[in-house]
């Protein structure tokens, strides 16, 4: 498949050489999409996106954009098939995913199941390495596959240590946090639709003393977001963004690779919780696992919320920021005390 950034969007209706491309992908990855030979895009190929994007916890929209190639492209990539080392900008696969569960399922902690090869991963596979007699030079090559091999390891029979290793090493990172609020990192990355949201939970923090950077984002460019956060050694990343397509109130954590991200998850789980508590009845809500750029990419704990419009009108800004605010504040207690 060509890279990802060289493709066209296709949706409903396209009429393009790239559907073939699309429908080939599909194919390899298991998923009924009718004729291999058509080159419009067809209501069996849009059910057939829908589904590949529910299986990498992507926005489910059946349109195959900048996303969904890339994730197409990395389904691509076994373990043992090409070199692996820190690049910029970093590498990502499936094979880097298997790599990482593989790592920590030893006890060398490569941060969170991503499929990113970060720091984090280069510096668990020159610890695995320095332990196997191996050279240590974090580059996955030939010699370092045969050590792995040897052992045996499989990372789906490793799963549940592999993942609890990830979320035991997350919480750590959280109890060190100091119990005082001004030396807590807040990055709340925004869409223009939802600045006036972001600002006023901005506000609520001020007189707190806790730090505070708000991006601006397009709705494409979340990646930015991640940078900054990972830079600026936040605790944690709140992304809104106004929810495009229904009424319900979105609220998503890191889950991909069969990795879960427990922190994310939890303050999740307290933001709607808090939310239900102010009686909207008539915005539905829903706590899922996704993994979508700045969940992904974001080395630490991260929420995604996606904001029904009927809440940015009026006094709703107001309350959806107060609930954030104290669910964030609850969040933090929790896990200092834990």
């Amino acid at each position: 498949m060509n890279k990802e950034n060289h493709l066209p969007v296709l949706r409903i209706g396209s009429t393009d050489k790239a559907v073939l491309a699309l429908r080939v992908e599909l194919a390899r990855v298991g998923l009924m999409i009718g004729s291999l030979t058509s080159e419009t895009f067809d209501e069996g190929l849009r059910i057939a996106v829908e589904n590949f994007q529910k299986m990498r916890g992507l926005r489910v929209d059946g349109i195959c954009g900048r996303q969904t190639w890339a994730a197409l492209e990395e389904t691509q990539h076994i373990l043992g098939d090409r070199l692996l080392a820190l690049r910029n900008p970093f590498m990502r696969g499936d094979d880097i995913a298997h790599l990482q569960t593989r790592l920590n399922a030893l006890g060398f902690d490569s941060g969170k199941v991503d499929g990113i090869f970060g720091p984090l991963t280069e510096a668990a596979l020159t610890g695995f390495q320095r332990n196997s007699g191996l050279s240590p030079d974090g580059i996955f090559g030939k010699n370092t596959a045969a050590a792995f091999d040897q052992l045996g390891l499989r990372p789906q029979s490793h799963l549940s240590s592999a993942t609890s290793l990830g979320s035991i090493k997350e919480q750590e990172s959280l109890r060190t946090l100091s119990d005082k609020e001004s030396e807590r990192k807040i990055v709340i990355a925004a869409t223009q639709n939802v600045t006036e949201l972001a600002r006023n939970l901005g506000n609520l923090w001020e007189h707190t003393g806790t730090q505070i950077e708000i991006v601006l984002l397009e709705p494409s460019d979340s990646s930015r977001a991640s940078e900054r956060a990972n830079k600026g050694g936040s605790s944690v990343v709140i992304s809104l963004e106004s929810a495009s397509l229904n009424d319900t109130f979105t609220i998503a954590y890191y889950s991909g690779f069969r990795y879960v991200s427990s922190s994310g998850k939890s303050l999740a789980l307290l933001i709607e919780s808090n939310f239900q508590a102010l009686g909207k009845r008539a915005v539905d809500t829903s706590t899922v696992g996704m993994a979508t750029p700045i969940l992904r990419e974001t080395r630490m704990p991260a929420v995604h919320l996606e904001v029904p419009s009927m809440l940015l009108i009026g006094s709703g800004s107001d309350e959806v920021a107060l609930v954030l605010y104290q669910s964030t504040n609850q969040w933090f207690e929790s896990s200092t005390l834990s």
